[in-house]
Parts: structure tokens; sequence; C-alpha cells
């Protein structure tokens, strides 16, 4: 596998509530998973790639746009196969590839920015500053469960029949899931949280900083 530390790479690229009256903590700090973070290594990085043993793959072609661009046309493009893998210390998770989507410049999804490969089962641990620290000017319709893991880490859940999918952007030999984007739905405990264009809402209620 083709790895990579992932250390600083939100610099390459340029969620509603369920009817819980408490506001969620954000990001998330329930706790649930401090006993197995306590195991990682003070100096330990996270190290992400599409795995050896399945990479990704795609058929079809991308045509040319009113803008000038290439871009993929759903029906003539499919992901065909490939997973993500993601692992800190003893920890490794994956995450399946299944489809395709585009990111946008604007919340009406108007403009495009960029395509990518759409991860829609599995798992994902990934540094919370991929949720706290998201660059601007990124929207997306990503939906996901999470959960802290410690105080450096968020467990990303996918499961395809909740409709979960995160789409993942590359760059070289760099990889960004777009869990911070505009747009984005992160579940936590039964609980949405929605990415607007200043931070993160519980429904009306803003509860990132």
């Amino acid at each position: 596998m083709k790895n990579f530390i992932w250390a600083g790479v939100l610099a390459v690229f340029l969620v509603g509530c369920s009817g819980q009256p408490e506001t969620v903590s954000w990001p998330p700090a329930t706790g649930v998973n401090d006993e197995l973070a306590a195991r990682i290594p003070e100096d330990a990085q996270l190290i992400g790639g599409i795995a050896e043993d399945d990479p990704l793959s795609q058929e079809g072609m991308s045509v040319l746009g009113a803008d000038g661009n290439f871009w993929p046309q759903k029906g003539e493009m499919r992901i065909t196969g490939g997973s993500m893998r993601t692992q800190v210390g003893e920890f490794e998770k994956r995450a399946k590839f299944t489809d395709w989507d585009f990111v946008y410049k604007d919340k009406n999804q108007t403009e495009k920015l960029a395509w990518g490969a759409t991860l829609t089962s599995g798992d994902l641990l990934l540094p919370v500053e991929f949720l706290t620290q998201a660059p601007e000017g990124i929207y997306a319709e990503n939906r996901f469960e999470v959960q802290d893991f410690g105080d450096k880490f968020v467990l990303v859940h996918l499961d395809p029949a909740k409709g979960h999918r995160v789409c993942v952007l590359s760059g070289g030999s760099n990889m960004y899931p777009t869990i911070g984007a505009v747009g984005s739905v992160a579940e936590l405990d039964g609980v949405a949280v929605t990415r607007r264009e200043d931070g993160w809402y519980q429904g009306s209620r803003k509860v990132s900083e």
C-alpha cells in the first residue's frame, strides 16, 4: 500500500437536530473509546491510503463540461472497487469505496470544485482536526456517524443502510476525506450535527466555537 502520514494535508485542499433536548459536546468528547485510545503511543501518527489488497478501480469516461473541464457523469462513470485503510498505533480501520460524488464551491451546488470516490461502508480513524479545522470553500453531501477516539482522533462509521457516505478528494499521494466540508451531517449518539459556513450546528444551536 502506498502509505502517507496525514500531517498538514488539510492545507492541500481548498449537521440538524434529531429532537434531543440536550446540546451535544463538539467536537465529540464522550470518552466512549478512551480506554482503547490510551493504548496509542503519544507520538503515534495516523497513516492512511488505499488498501494494497483492494485498490481503487473505476469504469467509464469523463465528458467535457460547459466550463471546459472534463467531469464524470452518473450512469457513465462507476467505482468498481477499492478500500481506504487508516491506522494509528495498533488500531486499523477500513472503509469501502462504492460510488463517487462532486464537491462544490457553493452551497447551491451550481459550481463544481472537484469530484472524488465516495466511501459508503466501514470505518475510518481520522485526526479530530478534520472536523474542527476544515478548509473553507468546500461544500459536500456527506453523512456519517462519529465518536471521539481519545482527544486526538475521531472514529467515523459508515452504514449503507442509513445512506452514509463520505467523499474523498485526492491530490498526488494525499487523500482527504471531506468530513468537515460545509453540508456534512455527523450523527453523534443519534443526534445530527450539521456543518454550516461558520461552524457545526445542532438544529439552530451552534455547538462549535
